[in-house]
């Protein structure tokens, strides 16, 4: 894709799911629209990474909004919900820091596959939004229905890819060190893993803060079948198909049209402004 202008968002799936690594469960979202953003499950964490500001959190001793309750509370199944009690979180993005991470696929020979989530984050430009899309379950209510929904968006400010070959192992080093506070990818690591798989592959998003955030309000994006809803395939140019994994490009329509694409984007950008913002700043319950 040649994206040279702000006016292109990057649509992605992110947070607690069903999927292989997404935990196995959803977040909650509850009446009136306000839900909590769960992150997936880091359980191939090693001693260092639980003595850092990011190691410390884990689902049983990591509270909501509120802080009436830990993440815990809101998985519903128990063998799940017993498994995950005491580890660790993978909380990426980092909404209060505005920064994402994600790693590129890598082959059995070591070279890089372009098929992951992090091969589309390296076209965004400075300007372009990337918006972040959860699964969210109903929780003690009926409003709401298990969907995709819009909870939060970053306006980029720049992209630091470690893949890129022209980057040797001291400038991986530096951005890492930029970075160990900032997003959980980089909390831990020496000058000497530089080269190892961990951090070639790793794609690093930096949002800016002041245009980035977590939403109030949750967006429902698609229907209980996870197909974009009929407005926004309407009014942001999406198409009506099923949104079950990884990214959309917005628009996927009218592409070629400067005039059209820059319409869809500012309409997605007031949309996203009517719902609210909400500085999540993640806590350690003092009674866990």
């Amino acid at each position: 894709m040649d994206i040279a202008d702000p006016y292109w968002v990057y649509l992605l799936r992110v947070g607690a799911d069903l999927g292989i690594y997404g935990g196995g469960f959803h977040g909650p979202i509850f009446s009136g629209g306000s839900f909590e953003f769960v992150p997936i499950p880091d359980c191939e964490v090693d001693r260092k990474y639980r003595k850092t500001v990011y190691g410390r959190l884990i689902y049983g001793n990591t509270t909501d909004r509120q802080r009436e309750h830990v993440f815990l509370d809101y998985i519903q199944n128990k063998s799940i919900k017993k498994k995950l009690r005491s580890e660790c979180m993978h909380p990426d993005p980092d909404f209060a820091k505005a920064t994402y991470g994600d790693l590129m696929k890598v082959r059995k020979d070591h070279s890089l596959k372009s098929v992951s989530k992090a091969a589309s984050l390296k076209f965004l430009k400075p300007g372009n939004l990337l918006v972040f899309c959860a699964s969210l379950d109903p929780f003690n209510n009926v409003e709401s229905k298990r969907a995709l929904y819009m909870i939060g968006y970053f306006e980029v400010k720049e992209i630091h890819d470690f893949s890129a070959r022209a980057l040797s192992k001291e400038e991986r080093w530096k951005i890492c060190r930029e970075f160990r506070e900032r997003n959980s990818h980089c909390a831990i690591g020496k000058v000497d893993d530089m080269d190892s798989d961990q951090f070639k592959c790793l794609v690093l998003v930096e949002g800016i803060a002041k245009n980035s955030t977590l939403l109030d309000r949750a967006v429902q994006l698609t229907d209980e079948d996870y197909r974009i809803l009929p407005r926004w395939a309407k009014e942001l140019g999406l198409n009506h198909t099923t949104f079950l994994r990884g990214g959309r490009w917005l628009p996927q329509r009218d592409r070629e049209d400067l005039r059209k694409r820059k319409n869809y984007v500012l309409k997605l950008k007031e949309l996203l402004k009517e719902y609210g913002r909400y500085s999540q700043h993640l806590r350690i319950a003092s009674h866990h």
